[in-house]
């Protein structure tokens, strides 16, 4: 699953334009690694999705779609 589509689809981002501008810029960390690709595809698993400090979820991808997602709130 590509990762604009994960965080458009997990509201962490409201379009793809805003998604992609997140991961140009360097705001997008995956399993706690930064990415700037932008055609970055997820395989089946869990990960650990962050934009910027405070919007943090982890989700499961099952069969190449997003299973389920859990929101966290980010601590300080």
């Amino acid at each position: 699953m590509n990762i604009l589509a994960v965080l458009t689809q997990t509201g962490m981002c409201p379009t793809h334009g805003e998604a992609r501008r997140m991961v140009f810029q360097g705001a997008v960390k995956v399993d706690k690694e930064l990415t700037k690709n932008p055609d970055l595809h997820l395989q089946d698993g869990i990960y650990e999705v962050s934009v910027g400090v405070r919007k943090n979820c982890i989700l499961k991808i099952c069969g190449g779609q997003l299973a389920s997602f859990f929101p966290r709130k980010a601590g300080r």
